[in-house]
């Protein structure tokens, strides 16, 4: 079996291996060519890499680990969503708060992916991103959306994106605005991004593993499996899972074979 994220990540790349498999490919790819897992969660140099493009490499991977974390955390929240129901103030706060950290990710994801595009002269990368960024900054940072609660379920309106639309919730809206038949179940709206943003994150995940197939060939470099993997004990928190290289060199325990 090659090195694969799925058997050698960590906790939480194991944990999430089915999704990771149908949901971002991509991470994969990218993870078992670039990043790997030396058996104890750690990122060892490639010998044929500088210092800097080691570090950037190190950079690189603890951003797309970020990115993973807070897709993981969307699918959480808006798996959650499906069965809460509202019958007091205390539930409606628990679900008011998850719908902040919900669209908070939304930009964490976007700023990380950012960087990473910078990082591969990609500075368009995150573009398909910006619509999804717009209505987090409307959650977090204007005046609360209108909701209403029918039989314990919570309606929200759509939000307004990177596009002007006044037919959806706006910053120039009151609440007044907005009808009940404007609204829409909470859980469905969070479901519907959620797919949107697996499906972008995926397709720009794809984009930066060209850049880095290049960048392996230059190099001529292949990540191997490591050789004593251990799983991490349920519960335990580890760095970032990151590689295995085989180097034929007997002062090293770090292995690095050439392509």
């Amino acid at each position: 079996m090659n090195l694969n994220v799925y058997e050698h990540g960590d906790l939480l790349e194991t944990e999430y291996s089915n999704l990771l498999k149908t949901k971002l490919p991509s991470y994969n790819e990218i993870w078992s060519r670039y990043i790997g897992n030396d058996g104890k969660g750690n990122i060892p140099e490639i010998p044929s890499l500088s210092s800097k493009e080691n570090q950037r490499r190190t950079d690189f991977s603890q951003k797309l680990y970020t990115i993973l974390e807070s897709l993981i955390c969307l699918h959480e929240i808006s798996q959650n969503s499906e069965y809460l129901k509202i019958a007091n103030i205390k539930e409606h706060i628990q679900i008011t708060n998850m719908q902040m950290a919900f669209f908070g990710h939304l930009g964490r994801i976007r700023d990380n992916m950012s960087k990473m595009g910078i990082m591969f002269d990609l500075p368009e990368l995150s573009l398909p991103l910006e619509e999804f960024y717009q209505q987090r900054n409307t959650i977090l940072h204007d005046k609360k959306i209108p909701f209403a609660i029918v039989d314990g379920e919570l309606f929200i309106p759509q939000i307004k994106g990177k596009e002007e639309n006044n037919s959806v919730w706006n910053d120039k809206k009151n609440w007044d605005d907005v009808s009940v038949m404007d609204l829409k179940e909470f859980n469905i709206i969070l479901s519907e991004i959620l797919d949107k943003m697996f499906n972008i994150s995926n397709k720009c995940l794809y984009k930066i593993l060209e850049k880095i197939i290049i960048e392996i060939r230059t190099n001529e470099y292949q990540l191997e499996k490591p050789q004593n993997h251990f799983p991490t004990a349920s519960g335990t928190i580890e760095n970032t899972s990151q590689s295995s290289f085989t180097q034929k060199n007997q002062n090293t325990k770090t292995y690095f074979k050439k392509a």
